[in-house]
């Protein structure tokens, strides 16, 4: 039973602990520092990241199912 106390404890506390490093900072404020408003991020391109891991993505799948149908014939 005292095991299960402490163990519950410490839980909670880590918990307790977890929430505060969970905010988020405050916004930036003004103009984001520039004579007129930009989007947050300051507008990196995304596409090239998805289209490089979607490609990785099915490079693997290809290999692997390759792979399977190697191990079937043998």
């Amino acid at each position: 039973m005292k095991r299960k106390l402490i163990k519950y404890f410490l839980i909670g506390f880590f918990i307790i602990c977890i929430e505060g490093l969970t905010a988020q900072p405050p916004p930036p404020g003004g103009e984001h520092g520039t004579s007129n408003n930009q989007v947050p991020g300051g507008g990196a391109p995304i596409g090239n990241g998805t289209l490089m891991l979607l490609s990785m993505a099915g490079v693997y799948a290809i290999l692997k199912w390759h792979n399977s149908q190697n191990e079937n014939t043998e």
